[in-house]
Order: C-alpha cells, then sequence, then structure tokens
C-alpha cells in the first residue's frame, strides 16, 4: 500500500468493512468490521506506524491486515481502505470498539481537527470456501458459511463443484469426524477414559482412506481343528467390499487378518501425503468401557505400527 505523502504530515490507513445491503448483517447485529488500522505513520511507510490491535480479540501479528473472509454467500461485502492526513499524534481510547459505527470508531480514534479523509480505495469481497477456512482458523467459526452454501460459488473464478452433493458430503464428513473422535478419544465416551487432547483432534487436517476386500468365509462344523471353534455350526461369511467410516459397526470377522487356509488379507491404506514428510500409522485397540476390560487388567492392545513411512507408500 503506497501513496505521495505531504512532508511534516502523518497519516492514518483504516481498513474496514462496510458490509452490503444483504439481510445477513442486520439478522447478526453488526454494522461494521474494522479489519485494521495503523495509526501516526511517517510520510508512506506503514512500518513507521502503530498496528492498533485495539480494534479486535484476535491476533494480528505485527501485520495490521486481517484478511477479507466474507461468509455471506448471497452477496459481496465492501471493503474499504481509508487514508486520513493530520499533523498530531493520535492517542485512541481504551475499550472494545469491534461492534461499534464507523462513525464511533473514528470518535474513540480521538482525532484532532485537522484530520482529514485524503485518499480511499474498496473491492467488492464475494464468499468462497476459503470464507470456512479462514473465519474457522481465527476462532470465528460460528459465522462460517455452510458446505451447501459455498460449494455451489467460484473459487478463484472457477466452479468448484461440479457434484455438489458428493463434495458437500465429503466436506461435512470430515466435520463429522472431527466430532466424532473429539466424542471418543478426547471426551472417551464408551471407552475407560480419554486417550487423546483436544488440540490433537482440531490439528486432523485429512482423511485416512481404510477399504477391507475380504473373501468368502467358510467354516466347517469341525473346523478348525483339533478342536470344535465353531460350536458344532456350519458357518458361511459372504465375500465383502467396504470402506470404513469413522466410527462403523464391523464384525471381527469381516476385518480378519486371515482365512482358515492361512493365506492372508489386510486392508488397503492410503492419505494425502505431503512432501518431504514422514509418517507413522498405528493400530490400536483402545477396548471399551465394558467391564471386561479393567477385568483383565488391559488398558490398550497394539494390533500393529509402521514407522517412518515415505509419502503414503507403506512397503517403505
Amino acid at each position: 500500500i503506497s501513496w505521495s505523502a505531504t512532508a511534516g504530515k502523518k497519516y492514518t490507513l483504516i481498513f474496514i468493512d462496510f458490509f452490503s445491503s444483504s439481510q445477513f448483517w442486520p439478522d447478526n447485529n453488526l454494522k461494521v468490521f474494522l479489519h485494521g488500522t495503523v495509526i501516526n505513520v511517517e510520510g508512506n511507510d506503514l512500518s513507521t506506524g502503530s498496528v492498533n490491535r485495539k480494534v479486535l480479540d484476535i491476533g494480528f501479528g505485527e501485520n495490521f491486515y486481517f484478511a477479507p473472509a466474507n461468509p455471506d454467500t448471497t452477496a459481496p461485502n465492501h471493503y474499504a481502505f481509508l487514508l486520513y492526513e493530520h499533523e498530531q499524534v493520535l492517542r485512541p481510547s481504551s475499550g472494545d470498539v469491534k461492534k461499534s459505527t464507523f462513525s464511533e470508531y473514528i470518535q474513540w480514534l480521538n482525532v484532532p481537527s485537522d484530520f482529514k479523509l485524503v485518499a480511499l480505495n474498496w473491492f467488492k469481497g464475494h464468499s468462497s470456501v476459503w470464507a470456512r477456512v479462514a473465519l474457522t482458523a481465527a476462532g470465528l467459526g460460528g459465522f462460517a458459511p455452510s458446505c451447501a452454501k459455498v460449494e455451489p460459488l467460484d473459487f478463484c473464478g472457477t466452479k468448484v463443484a461440479t457434484t455438489p452433493v458428493a463434495n458437500t458430503a465429503s466436506c461435512d464428513a470430515f466435520i463429522e469426524l472431527k466430532n466424532k473422535a473429539k466424542t471418543l478419544f478426547v471426551d472417551g465416551t464408551g471407552l475407560h477414559a480419554p486417550v487423546l487432547a483436544q488440540a490433537q483432534v482440531d490439528a486432523l487436517d485429512r482423511f485416512l482412506h481404510i477399504s477391507y476386500d475380504v473373501p468368502e468365509l467358510q467354516l466347517s462344523s469341525c473346523s478348525p481343528y483339533p478342536y470344535d471353534m465353531t460350536c458344532g455350526h456350519a458357518l458361511t461369511c459372504g465375500a465383502q467390499q467396504f470402506t470404513v467410516t469413522p466410527g462403523m459397526d464391523v464384525r471381527v470377522e469381516q476385518v480378519r487378518g486371515e482365512n482358515p487356509d492361512g493365506s492372508k488379507i489386510s486392508p488397503k491404506i492410503s492419505w494425502s501425503a505431503t512432501a518431504g514428510k514422514k509418517y507413522t500409522l498405528i493400530f490400536i485397540d483402545f477396548f471399551s468401557s465394558s467391564q471386561f476390560w479393567p477385568d483383565n487388567n488391559l488398558k490398550v492392545f497394539l494390533h500393529g505400527t509402521v514407522i517412518n513411512v515415505e509419502g503414503n507408500d507403506l512397503s517403505t
């Protein structure tokens, strides 16, 4: 951001969202949203000014710019940069102003009589799937638009969804995954005790794809030997192909590791790998809250671990 500065003058730059005439905003009791302010700039060097962190209760770091993330999928918001010139040093008031009107914010800055608007620029910011990402990351997930609303929208000028139903299911499935993971692993519902921290579940950023292709299983009334393990019944379990979804119910024969003839069975496991990263996969039984397990003095059972995987190729 640059401008032609007058010698001896100071400048204050305000970045503000004036929203739109959409009913989305009155319904949420918001009038404007202050994205950032840097005050008392010398000339046109923004680094000489002071970032006003009283605007928001979320962090800017050293950058005054809190980027747009319009949650209203019905209309673009009007994001404006307003440049004011003045000679005296601004000394803003204290207190929370993030929901004030624009005029109230100007008063809050305690502006001098020579404080005048000398330049402005603006753009209209349309919502997209990025609004979900940015708002959630900023701790404003309550304003994040739903998948159903953002998926039909453009993303960088390109339609993001040719099959909105499938994409919506995928997007919502990840939210459901995190919710289920919190209930089971963080809250410990159904377990004897929690096993993960909330921060670990919050850090989840991809799906772990697990699929089984299990051949037909036939057990005779006298197999396997040397003694009767099938309770005197001849049993058949048909061939099955399925993908694991978080929290689904299976019978142990559906996820077995071998057949009666000794041939091995294992699931196909894949994930989106990040270049240069290694991965470790742990397969573990956390049991349940049943009294069977405390009575057996077992807490967990490690079924398998593969470490230092390159990409998503388990053979490495």
